[in-house]
């Protein structure tokens, strides 16, 4: 999308991102190919591995899908869905015994969808273009206009409640400090960090205590580990979290 603006527009563009991070990041995003950008907007920060990583997306991508926009949407189908929301779509509604099905994903409708040109899927800022039309007479207002919604889990404002101590607990114990794979300083900057709301650190501390979590389940042997339950703010509900799946989803 930044790419079809004005030349004018984009300069202002440049301008926001050095007062939004938001803002920053579609800017870094933007000169990238569909594989960078794919890889990059996945990675929680840049590694060695991310070259691998592109060139393995990259293999996936037809030649002849040349325009960014056909391009994102392919990659987003064929490794995105696929291996991600189609995934934890399947996990969560099986273990709330139900059937669901998804009929956008009829395979008609997604040949269809794949031969209309780009100009028809987003306009401006209006994504789904074409699809927001097409209900237009028979959704109101609201629903056309409302937010993209995925399976989020609120584990950021969690680990800034009573949730922080079990992570600082996990993290931090004698067992994690001995393995040498974390710097006990750093992870404690992070929490304190992600705590005072000086930074978000939700999807960090969300990966580093499934990495000790599996540590313990499956290198030290001692099975799926459960979290001590934590009461909720009106001491009526308990929460716990297994490492034995993951269950956190932003979209």
């Amino acid at each position: 999308m930044h790419n079809r603006l004005p030349r004018p527009l984009r300069a202002s563009v440049s301008l926001g991102a050095r007062l939004s991070p938001r803002v920053r990041r579609v800017e870094e995003l933007a000169p990238l190919d569909p594989a960078s950008r794919y890889v990059a907007m996945r990675a929680h920060r840049p590694g060695p591995s991310n070259g691998r990583a592109v060139d393995a997306v990259r293999s996936r991508l037809p030649a002849e899908v040349t325009d960014p926009l056909p391009a994102a949407l392919y990659l987003d189908a064929q490794l995105g869905l696929v291996d991600d929301m189609l995934h934890y779509f399947d996990r969560m509604s099986m273990a709330h015994s139900l059937e669901v099905r998804v009929p956008f994903l009829d395979h008609k409708l997604v040949e269809f969808a794949a031969s209309l040109p780009p100009r028809l899927k987003l306009r401006g800022f209006t994504t789904k273009w074409i699809l927001r039309e097409a209900v237009r007479p028979i959704l109101p207002a609201e629903i056309l206009s409302r937010p993209k919604m995925g399976f989020p889990v609120p584990f950021g404002i969690w680990m800034r409640g009573r949730w922080g101590g079990i992570a600082r607990d996990v993290l931090l114990d004698s067992r994690s400090r001995q393995r040498g794979i974390i710097e006990p300083a750093g992870v404690e900057r992070l929490i304190a960090a992600h705590q005072s709301g000086v930074a978000d650190g939700g999807d960090a501390i969300w990966s580093l205590l499934n990495l000790e979590l599996w540590y313990r389940t499956f290198v030290d042997g001692d099975g799926v580990q459960v979290l001590p339950a934590v009461e909720s703010a009106r001491g009526e509900q308990r929460c716990v979290a297994s490492g034995g799946a993951s269950a956190r989803r932003d979209a």
